[in-house]
């Protein structure tokens, strides 16, 4: 439950944090302002980044999963036939 909490609140942070940036930029240069774009650029595509390598973490994390379930279906399969034939056996007797 703080974990939704947390997540519906970052964007309220970052949110006051571009106030605060807005209110004092037309005090900066031009330069500065240049800068700052260009650190914001540089952050955001880090972030990009680093959701784009989660996101592939949580697909090949999938993917092992799923070896993982196939293998555990086979097994059951190959217990549900064996138990017919022992049925199957059963009833031929």
């Amino acid at each position: 439950m703080a974990s939704e909490t947390t997540k519906k609140s970052m964007p309220e942070k970052a949110t006051k944090v571009m106030n605060k940036m807005v209110k004092k930029i037309h005090l900066q240069s031009k330069e500065e302002v240049e800068a700052l774009v260009a650190q914001t650029e540089a952050t955001l595509n880090a972030l990009i980044a680093e959701l784009k390598r989660r996101n592939e973490d949580e697909q090949h994390q999938s993917i092992e999963d799923l070896d993982i379930h196939l293998q555990e279906a086979d097994t059951s399969f190959k217990r549900l036939r064996h138990f017919i034939a022992m049925a199957l056996d059963q009833i031929n007797k």
